[in-house]
């Protein structure tokens, strides 16, 4: 599928600013559609590509633990590929890769998008072109995305914020489980609260395993953590989480959702079960009461 479907997370979200270059260059729109708006997680915005065309800086990503980029997916028509080649420089400027993004549910989607690999790109940042920026903020508002801050940032070459610093947790890893103590140490708990997320809620061979599900809510706790990206270090490898790539090997992933609490909603982090074969639904979406 990921043949049809590219994930934006630039100026391509700014409809009228690629409008605009393909009757220039000729070239049809390249989208039929927009599918949804999705996160690519461990991912950065940094500005160190330098544009001829746009004359400064342009967006490219970097890898982050604990970061995403929310962006859109959109679905491709026939030519559309080499319309997005043309415009990106492909292959001897950006290139197509392949990579998964989620949902704001956490399901999983195969994507293409284009990145400036490491030996093209700058040594450092170089900020970003100004008209060029304004696009790209354009482009979001239009989506209705997040990223306004963490786009602020990488233009100024500061250090980005991270897209969210809360975790929501479900089984073993809430207050007074097994797990607990991995959040700690005490210091770096901001917050502990009960929340509540979308979702589907098994228990398999005795472990609670969420999967995604939009029509389902399950009970859980929000922690926001001053140290997130560090603490999932150890987090991904005991939910046997090993990595975005590869995914159909590990029991457990890590995405966003948007969670509720009692101060309102919030993007968090999650695990969701890769398998859940065996296993059976807790009605209650709740794992103290299952």
């Amino acid at each position: 599928m990921s043949q049809d479907l590219y994930f934006a997370y630039g100026s391509n979200l700014n409809e009228a600013d690629l409008r605009s270059w393909c009757n220039k260059k000729g070239h049809g729109y390249p989208f039929i559609g927009k599918v949804t708006d999705a996160f690519l997680p461990d991912s950065e915005y940094i500005f160190n590509v330098y544009s001829s065309r746009r004359g400064g800086g342009v967006l490219n990503l970097r890898a982050r633990t604990g970061q995403a980029v929310h962006g859109v997916v959109f679905h491709v028509r026939d030519g559309g590929w080499e319309t997005l080649d043309h415009k990106e420089g492909a292959p001897s400027f950006y290139e197509r890769r392949t990579v998964n993004v989620f949902d704001r549910y956490g399901k999983p989607i195969e994507a293409q998008t284009y990145i400036v690999p490491a030996e093209r790109a700058k040594p450092q940042p170089i900020g970003a072109e100004p008209t060029y920026l304004e696009i790209v903020r354009a482009g979001l508002d239009a989506h209705q995305l997040l990223g306004d801050v963490q786009l602020t940032a990488a233009a100024e070459c500061a250090v980005v914020p991270l897209i969210t610093d809360r975790l929501f947790v479900y089984g073993t890893l809430m207050a007074g489980e097994p797990m607990e103590l991995r959040i700690q140490p005490d210091e770096d708990v901001i917050a502990w609260q009960p929340a509540e997320a979308p979702g589907l809620l098994y228990e398999v061979s005795g472990l609670p395993c969420l999967v995604p599900s939009p029509e389902h809510t399950v009970q859980g706790e929000c922690i926001r953590h001053k140290n997130l990206d560090a603490l999932f270090l150890d987090i991904d490898f005991y939910e046997g989480f090993r990595g975005y790539d590869h995914l159909e090997r590990s029991l457990y992933y890590r995405a966003l959702l948007f969670c509720t609490t009692k101060d309102g909603q919030h993007l968090a982090w999650a695990y969701f079960a890769t398998n859940v074969e065996g296993g059976t639904v807790i009605k209650s979406g709740d794992w103290r009461n299952r």
